[in-house]
């Protein structure tokens, strides 16, 4: 299911998953996404607002579909500035899922 490609990252097997941003299973989602969510910590009460950006990267064999979740915290570090969360890594879909 998992193996390294030349870069040493690891890769998902096609056979299980759509991994190739040009197939259209996956292209119809690429781009921009706002998301809500309220946060889980009992003691508040907020509504945490972020992006998802799904984007194709990479050339043939090595073409994935990137996603990057960017998530404002409504928190401010020492010097007053915003904390964000960042979390990134690959999306992919499986065909059997019917999209």
């Amino acid at each position: 299911m998992f193996h390294l490609n030349k870069k040493n990252r690891f890769k998902l097997s096609n056979e299980m998953f759509v991994t190739d941003p040009k197939r259209p299973e996956l292209e119809n989602y690429l781009g921009d996404y706002t998301t809500l969510f309220y946060t889980t910590d009992p003691r508040e009460n907020k509504l945490l607002r972020g992006r998802l950006e799904l984007v194709s990267k990479g050339e043939g064999e090595y073409a994935c579909c990137l996603a990057v979740f960017v998530l404002d915290t409504k928190g401010t570090d020492m010097q007053g500035k915003p904390i964000y969360k960042k979390y990134q890594g690959q999306f992919f879909i499986s065909p059997q899922m019917g999209v």
